[in-house]
């Protein structure tokens, strides 16, 4: 009797078995997910250079007031208007948070593009992670709504 196993230490062992493979199930299909995610922000051309990635910024009315584009190691953001340089929003938020990420080495450097005392472009040097598109993004929003009222254009 001592090749034979009991029913219940089979459902026992079943059991375990099935929990164990549910845990190294859970644990690569997370892996599986950080890997695409990877290879997706690292996705290249034939030629090697980083495919443009481009978000529309719209308004809370559905208007579009800003293209933020991505080509290798640059970032363009481009305004359907210009915004005055000189509002308190866009020195206290807009520009703050772009030195802020400089600080925290997210980007490398960025130029504003002003014309007339408006601004007419942002160029961001670095390859931050795409995180940070949602956070130009809501601060583009913002600050378009602080200048030019609520319904943001």
């Amino acid at each position: 009797m001592s090749g034979e196993v009991g029913k219940e230490d089979l459902i026992k062992y079943l059991e375990e078995r099935i929990e164990r493979l549910r845990r190294e199930l859970s644990i690569l299909e997370k892996l599986l997910s950080l890997v695409k995610e990877e290879a997706a922000e690292a996705e290249v051309t034939e030629e090697g250079e980083a495919r443009p990635e481009s978000v529309k910024v719209v308004s809370s009315k559905g208007n579009v007031i800003a293209d933020i584009v991505k080509a290798g190691g640059r970032i363009k953001v481009v305004f359907t208007e210009t915004l005055p340089a000189n509002k308190p929003a866009v020195k206290a938020f807009l520009l703050k948070l772009l030195d802020d990420l400089v600080d925290e080495g997210v980007i490398s450097s960025y130029r504003v593009n002003e014309r007339k005392g408006f601004i007419t472009g942002i160029e961001v040097l670095g390859n931050p992670p795409r995180r940070f598109y949602k956070d130009l993004e809501l601060a583009i929003r913002y600050v378009w709504s602080e200048i030019r009222g609520n319904g943001g254009g």
